[in-house]
């Protein structure tokens, strides 16, 4: 669900619209409109991949601000190449030498 024209005025008073799509399709939009997902009303998972590509001056600071986000928990330390291939040759080949 999105609102038209938010991303020019956050406080634009336009009715919201909710695209409806096909298993397997691509929604792209300005991920500075006001926009939000709604549940899934459906019995079986609803995967999604969020991306967003911003300019480096950009900052959206209303879905996105250090309030909202500030108890957020440490970032996990990234494994090594080494350490990422190791462990994958442990769940493919089931730990044979």
């Amino acid at each position: 669900e999105y609102v038209p024209g938010s991303h020019l005025d956050f406080d634009a008073k336009v009715p919201s619209k909710t695209p409806s799509l096909k298993a397997g399709s691509a929604l792209i939009f300005d991920y500075r409109l006001k926009h939000r997902g709604l549940g899934n009303s459906g019995t079986e998972e609803r995967p999604l991949l969020y991306i967003t590509y911003a300019k480096p001056f950009w900052l959206d600071v209303y879905n996105f601000d250090r309030k909202r986000y500030k108890n957020l928990p440490a970032v996990a330390k990234q494994a090594s190449r080494a350490e990422r291939t190791e462990k994958r040759q442990r769940t493919i080949f089931g730990g044979l030498p």
